[in-house]
């Protein structure tokens, strides 16, 4: 028998379109993983090595969302834009 699927409480702040979110589950480098602190809850967080991607600080849980293609992600606006 399979296992019962799990369900995942997304973010109420929701991404910038055109992107995908998940749970940052995959175990990466420490310095590519920003710290979710009181002061980045509910807020959008630059990849530190992958400028294609973010994170989102919610509720304790650190998601890790992408770009869509050709853009990355800008703090400056919390949102996806052209790479130029």
């Amino acid at each position: 028998m399979s296992p019962a699927p799990t369900k995942t409480r997304l973010p109420t702040t929701g991404p910038p379109s055109n992107t995908t979110i998940s749970p940052a589950t995959t175990p990466t480098p420490s310095q590519c993983r920003p710290a979710c602190l009181p002061s980045t809850q509910n807020k959008f967080l630059a990849h530190p090595c992958d400028p294609a991607k973010y994170y989102v600080c919610h509720r304790g849980t650190l998601w890790e969302g992408a770009c869509a293609n050709n853009t990355v992600f800008t703090e400056s606006c919390s949102c996806c834009v052209h790479n130029i």
